[in-house]
């Protein structure tokens, strides 16, 4: 159905290959031709999709036994194919959904993702764990199959392929297999994109409230659908944008921070202060506002000591790359920089080849991170939030579009470090 669903939807998109653009002076052979290549292009988004979630499984039913203790005759296979997915933040989220906001950090978890889970334990006869798993792979399931659409529509079919493979296998895509809110979140943001591409504006603000709901950094689409919505209409900011303010299109876009506004009023009601879940990132895991440039710098002075480590200590990249638990891994220090720069890199390598709405999403889910950093390490959790950034894998398709051998080599790289990452996560490190 979802090789269908991708096969279908790219039927009005233009195929991006010097061969396709050939083939359409035959209006006959050439749509033969094109109806195949994006066939294939779809083809390839699915395989590589579904092969990174087997992938995870399999090592989380590899590696859950040595986690509890090398036996696991102890679990059923249903046991052992979920269990490792709903430790860290997915246990927070389950306990939300089943009890609310007890714990004193948890309004720091936003309600969208438990509100949906618990909806779907009653489907799995209050069974958390699967609930959690199968709703998050339902939602990138869904979220796989717009961002193909998107892409598509506007890049072209074999960029649309290469951003869903990008997206799929980079190093914390884990997260979309995880109870976490990452595939809710996606879902929302493309939906919300997707509608407003179709100038269906009241679904936009819709799916942007949801997403809002979901995570706080949702607000960054604002900016980004009023520059679509500018766009569209050829307002600059000399000439026409003061006609939007009479445009009551744009009333649907101020549902967007109503996600935020009604969980503050919810936190008021029940905890006497509408910022606690502020006080609860601040709390526990030392976040606090920041320059966005404090950050980085601590992470490059930690990422030189990291490479240090590794170098000059015997045994360091053995031990680097079998961590055990308890230890600090130098190379989530420098897979956290490295991500760093690699987005960096994409939104440079995007200014002129997105459309400005993409660019200022990616700006925004970079920003907010940034300015928010943690003091348990530097850049904690900032490859897994940037994840559902997704103009910035649009920007790694269209930079390999023409170029598959390197397209293929940084896909298989990427699909190792996303193994390697799922390994340590199983044994219970604090990965992302």
């Amino acid at each position: 159905m979802l090789f269908a669903g991708l096969s279908r939807g790219t039927s009005a998109a233009r195929d991006d290959s010097p061969s396709s653009q050939r083939a359409g002076s035959s209006k006959s052979a050439g749509g033969r031709h094109s109806r195949g290549f994006r066939i294939s292009d779809a083809a390839i988004a699915l395989t590589v999709a579904v092969v990174s979630r087997l992938a995870i499984f399999a090592v989380g039913y590899k590696y859950v036994a040595v986690r509890h203790g090398g036996h696991p005759a102890a679990h059923t296979l249903v046991q052992r194919l979920t269990s490792p997915w709903d430790i860290k933040d997915g246990g927070l989220f389950i306990s939300i959904a089943r009890g609310g906001y007890t714990r004193p950090h948890s309004p720091a978890f936003f309600p969208g993702y438990p509100l949906a889970l618990r909806g779907a334990a009653t489907l799995t006869g209050g069974n958390y764990p699967v609930a959690g798993v199968l709703l998050s792979l339902l939602c990138y399931a869904g979220a796989m199959l717009l961002l193909y659409r998107l892409v598509a529509a506007e890049l072209g079919t074999r960029t649309a392929a290469l951003t869903v493979a990008f997206i799929s296998v980079f190093p914390t895509a884990l997260s979309f297999s995880l109870v976490y809110s990452e595939s809710l979140f996606l879902l929302l943001t493309l939906a919300s994109f997707t509608f407003a591409r179709k100038d269906r504006w009241l679904l936009a603000g819709l799916a942007g409230m949801l997403a809002v709901a979901t995570r706080s950094s949702g607000l960054v689409l604002l900016p980004a659908l009023l520059a679509l919505f500018a766009r569209r209409r050829g307002w600059t900011w000399r000439r026409g944008w003061w006609r939007g303010l009479l445009d009551v299109r744009l009333v649907a876009l101020l549902l967007i921070p109503v996600g935020l506004l009604a969980y503050m009023a919810y936190l008021w009601q029940v905890r006497g202060d509408p910022l606690a879940f502020s006080a609860a990132e601040h709390s526990y895991w030392g976040r606090s506002l920041a320059w966005p440039t404090v950050d980085p710098v601590r992470s490059f002075h930690a990422t030189v000591t990291a490479i240090h480590t590794v170098t000059q200590h015997r045994h360091g990249w053995q031990a680097a790359l079998l961590p055990r638990l308890g230890d600090h891994d130098p190379l989530l220090t420098i897979f956290g920089f490295g991500t760093l720069v690699l987005v960096i890199g994409c939104i440079v390598g995007g200014w002129r080849r997105l459309a400005p709405e993409y660019t200022i999403y990616a700006i925004g889910s970079v920003l907010v991170p940034l300015l928010y950093p943690s003091t348990v390490r530097p850049l904690y959790s900032f490859p897994r939030l940037v994840l559902v950034a997704f103009p910035l894998f649009m920007v790694l398709g269209l930079a390999t579009r023409k170029r598959p051998v390197l397209a293929w080599i940084l896909i298989a790289c990427s699909f190792i470090g996303m193994l390697w990452l799922t390994r340590v996560f199983v044994l219970g490190l604090p990965v992302i």
